[in-house]
């Protein structure tokens, strides 16, 4: 039996912003598109459930699961030990080891961790590496990535459900005598990747409905506030600023997986609309009531959504396998 842990360091200098990782039996390093550290005050991070229970700072896991949604597909060796080919380095949609997240339209690092943390054995629900910044980032990506931040249609699959389906195939194929690498099974997951890609090509062409996020938000808000708060007379308020934001957001999203948008121009509109999303949220709500949510007080610098820096120099790979 393997065991996992995770941790969290600064990242580029830029105050309050937070990078996420996993390592597993002390040398297998999951570097979630920049880097680890097993300094004391980097690692090991106490991970938690996702209704935020601390669990420890170690969990025992499937190694060849996590082995698997690191690269988002059958294993392609059972040696590595670092699992750092970032972009333009081959794998799923020549995206590296992105455990199946298109960085910026899906999620972040935190998403990528949380991924991984999935490969967590012998606990009621998969761990959440509960970095403070990832009260940020799940307010736009959930805490294991998205491909419909906007729009929970009827009959829609979450990436949670396509995350889910890897992970089961997966543990099944971890139990033969001799577990088989990705040059065994070619081709194992492309029914999974087409339903995927076609999912995330019908949410490119839909149009955001300000009602659709109602739902989530609602969850999300009693989860940080307690059933005891009503927020429902200022509800419509807070979706008007969500609207704005997830607007914003998918019509930059369709300019960069097309190729249509410089990743630099992207992450700074991305970002900007982001701030202006957290102030108008600050306005909304109490000092108390937005340290609840977001793990800090309204008046504290905000940090970046997204870094440039982490993103693909090109999205080519996911625009050909998306066929867009």
């Amino acid at each position: 039996m393997s065991t996992i842990q995770a941790g969290v360091l600064d990242i580029l200098g830029i105050p309050g912003m937070e990078h996420t990782y996993a390592i597993a039996d002390g040398n297998i390093n999951f570097h979630d598109y920049w880097t680890v550290s097993t300094d004391p005050k980097d690692f090991p991070k106490p991970l938690y459930t996702p209704d935020h229970v601390e669990i420890g700072a170690a969990v025992a896991c499937n190694l060849y699961v996590a082995r698997g949604l690191a690269e988002f597909g059958v294993p392609s060796s059972l040696d590595r030990t670092e699992y750092n080919h970032g972009p333009l380095s081959g794998g799923y949609m020549d995206l590296g080891d992105c455990a199946g997240i298109i960085y910026a339209y899906m999620g972040v690092c935190h998403q990528m961790c949380n991924v991984i943390l999935c490969s967590a054995e012998g606990v009621d629900s998969c761990p959440v590496n509960w970095n403070n910044k990832l009260n940020d980032s799940r307010w736009v990506f959930g805490f294991r990535g998205t491909i419909h931040p906007y729009d929970y249609q009827a009959g829609a699959q979450t990436f949670e459900k396509y995350l889910c389906t890897m992970r089961s195939k997966l543990i099944e194929l971890s139990k033969y005598p001799e577990p088989p690498t990705s040059d065994q099974l070619p081709g194992y997951f492309d029914d999974l990747y087409a339903a995927l890609h076609k999912d995330i090509r019908d949410h490119l062409g839909e149009k955001p409905v300000k009602e659709n996020r109602t739902s989530p938000i609602q969850k999300l808000l009693t989860a940080c506030l307690g059933l005891e708060h009503k927020f429902e007379s200022f509800f419509d308020h807070i979706l008007e600023g969500d609207h704005t934001f997830t607007t914003t957001k998918h019509g930059l999203d369709n300019l960069l997986l097309r190729g249509q948008v410089d990743r630099s121009e992207y992450a700074e509109s991305v970002n900007s609309a982001h701030s202006d999303l957290l102030a108008h949220l600050a306005n909304v709500f109490d000092e108390e009531g937005f340290k609840k949510i977001f793990g800090r007080s309204p008046s504290d610098p905000t940090s970046p959504l997204i870094i440039p820096e982490l993103m693909p120099q090109s999205y080519e790979g996911v625009k050909k396998a998306l066929k867009l």
